[in-house]
This record gives structure tokens, sequence and C-alpha cells, in this order.
């Protein structure tokens, strides 16, 4: 059975937008004295801890065997592979630029859902994203800070990151209509976590 939300969903969609704009300007500032990887080996693990422990706690009901696996795999894409992109690319850009590239993802998720689900794109909601963009744009002065990009590579790595980000989003809008969203994220924190340490 799954849990009723106590909150509205906009509301924990913005208080999740608000911690990853902290994480992404704490990042930044690890990164200095800290491998990437090893930094996301550091993040996940103390994470996937307290969502078993949140799952014992609860009695979160497991998901039946089939989901499993598409769930293990959608955990390595994200915050497996997503988050080590991301924390490599914001390794040589600002977090500034990084937020702009990140401002990307809905647009990315409007076209994979269209694309993989059929779901319909108004024109209301494309200009709706397309001028959230330019607004972070505008906010975070990312477009001055452009001219200052020394590594390029980095940018590619953080829209790599992005893509994988919008494709977790799209495949995992069937699963989660049918699986416990605390058992999910803790196997998928610990996938992810799996693939950092293999990666390290």
């Amino acid at each position: 059975m799954r849990h009723s939300p106590r909150f509205p969903p906009a509301v924990l969609l913005v208080a999740a937008c608000a911690l990853w704009g902290a994480a992404t300007v704490l990042n930044k500032a690890l990164l200095a004295s800290i491998n990437p990887v090893t930094l996301l080996v550091v993040q996940l693990a103390p994470s996937a801890l307290f969502l078993w422990a949140a799952v014992l706690a609860t009695a979160c009901p497991a998901p039946a065997k089939s989901y499993w696996l598409p769930l293990i795999a959608l955990g390595v894409l994200n915050p497996g592979i997503s988050y080590t992109l991301n924390l490599m690319g914001l390794a040589s850009v600002s977090a500034s630029v990084a937020t702009l590239l990140w401002a990307a993802e809905p647009l990315m998720i409007l076209g994979l859902a269209a694309l993989v689900l059929g779901e319909k794109v108004t024109w209301r909601l494309l200009l709706v994203m397309l001028l959230g963009g330019l607004g972070v744009g505008l906010v975070a002065n990312v477009f001055g800070g452009l001219r200052d990009v020394t590594a390029p590579q980095g940018i590619l790595l953080l829209l790599g990151a992005v893509l994988c980000c919008a494709f977790y989003t799209v495949f995992s809008r069937k699963l989660v209509e049918s699986v416990d969203p605390v058992f999910t994220v803790a196997l998928q924190q610990t996938a992810g976590l799996g693939w950092a340490v293999d990666c390290h």
C-alpha cells in the first residue's frame, strides 16, 4: 500500500529544489579538496544506511521481485552515473553555470516524456519551462559566468548528468505507481553506492 503524502506535491518539489541548490554550492566547495567519486561515496553511504533504517522502522513493503532489476538499474543511472558525472563536471565549472545547465532538465524531460510515454506537450507548458530556465540564468548571472569557462568538458559532463536524470524521471514514472517510495529510494541509493564504490 502506498503512503499518502502529508504535504502537497508542489511543496515537496520546491523543498527538493532548495536542498539541491544548497547541495550544489556545498559540493563545489568540497570538490576543492575531495575527489568527485570519493565525495559521492561519502554522501551515498550514510544516505543508504539511513534509508534502510527508515524502511525497517516503518515496515515498508518490498516490491514484487519483477520490479527489483528495473529499480536497481534506475538506481545505477541515478544517483550512480548521474551524480558521478555531475560532481566531475562541477569540479571544473562554477556553481552558477552548473545551475543553468540543470535548468535544462525539465525541457529534456518534456521531450523524453513525449517520445517515450506519449505525453502531450502544450505550448503553454513549453513557454513556462523556457521562461523558468531564462529566469534561473538571469538570477544566477550564468551568462556572464559562461565567458569564464575554461573547461568545456565540464559542461559536457554536466549535460550528461542532466540527461541521465531526465531518463530516470521518465522511466521511473510508471514504476512509482506500484512500489513504496521509501523502499524504492533505499534500493536505488544502494545501487548508486555500489556503482560509486566500483568506480572508486
